[in-house]
């Protein structure tokens, strides 16, 4: 009972801690659509847009993700509540989101890991950067033969959908509402159970097992702690291989190809723990599941070949 209360009142804590970014996401999703805001930032993506056959609608979500994937979420379930994509461009518009999804930490993460792994930890993120590139650009073309060309409305369709700013804010206020409340039906309980299965201890035997397999690839023992260390900060990571290197215990090869290792178990545990939550509270648990079962193995592929490459390189 006591391990129960305690996972209730560390699902509230978080749960109140990400509600602001609902109710910001979904707000400025509805005022988008009502005032043809999307219209207006549209020529910001367009070319990926284009080129992935999905809506304009879809690129606002794409460049809120770079600050926060939740309001990300939110604005892109406003979108298709307003029947401006379908089920399948959703899917996509997701998948594609995951680009600014896995950048969003490097913001404060490249100070970091320069100042302890210098012109290596450049690489690194160089490497990340191209990965995710590549990620990207996979599921932009799957997209493109996946979905048709989208319509493109004409001017006189978008005239007519344009409200008034005070009635935009009034329906904005409105439907926000009713979708925050349907999303904290699925979010709080599944939120709940992730930290519940937590406090049991579940996910500290995964990570364990997860390390174990690390042995499988062509890393020294003295850079186990750095995988470690990635189950819990990235940060604290960071700072053990620029140590390690320093001492010179291990290589530069060692450090990229530890690092890459770490980020592909770690991913394992985030998606668990963080991703699937947040993401079928929004979307629905089948949409939650694949969309996240689809970053997570990709991630992983893409990750595997930079690995490769660093081996190649080094």
């Amino acid at each position: 009972m006591e391990i129960f209360f305690h996972s209730l009142c560390q699902a509230l804590f978080f749960t109140l801690k990400q509600l602001p970014y609902m109710v910001v996401g979904l707000f400025l999703a509805e005022m988008m659509v009502a005032m043809q805001w999307i219209e207006r930032l549209a020529w910001a993506t367009k070319a990926i847009m284009r080129y992935a056959h999905l809506d304009a609608g879809c690129g606002i979500p794409f460049l809120i993700a770079f600050v926060s994937p939740m309001a990300a979420n939110s604005t892109l379930l406003g979108v298709y509540e307003k029947n401006r994509i379908n089920s399948r461009q959703l899917f996509f518009a997701l998948l594609v989101n995951s680009f600014p999804n896995a950048l969003m930490h490097w913001r404060w993460w490249l100070p970091a890991i320069y100042s302890v792994l210098g012109m290596v930890g450049l690489i690194y993120f160089a490497l990340i950067l191209a990965g995710e590139s590549l990620r990207m650009l996979v599921f932009t073309t799957i997209s493109r033969f996946a979905l048709p060309r989208p319509e493109i409305k004409t001017f006189e369709d978008r005239q007519s959908e344009k409200k008034p700013v005070k009635a935009a804010l009034g329906i904005s206020a409105e439907n926000t509402l009713k979708m925050v409340l349907r999303i904290l039906k699925i979010f709080f309980p599944v939120t709940l159970c992730v930290f519940f299965l937590g406090d049991l201890r579940v996910f500290n035997l995964l990570a364990g097992a997860l390390k174990g397999m690390a042995r499988f690839f062509p890393i020294p023992v003295e850079s186990i702690p750095i995988i470690a260390a990635q189950f819990g900060n990235s940060l604290v990571a960071f700072a053990i291989a620029g140590n390690l290197f320093n001492q010179q215990i291990i290589s530069a090869k060692d450090v990229i190809v530890t690092l890459f290792v770490g980020r592909i178990f770690a991913a394992v545990m985030i998606a668990v723990r963080m991703q699937l939550p947040a993401v079928a509270a929004i979307f629905g648990r089948k949409i939650g599941l694949r969309i996240v079962a689809a970053r997570v193995m990709s991630a992983a592929g893409i990750d595997l070949f930079m690995i490769l490459m660093a081996c190649l390189l080094f």
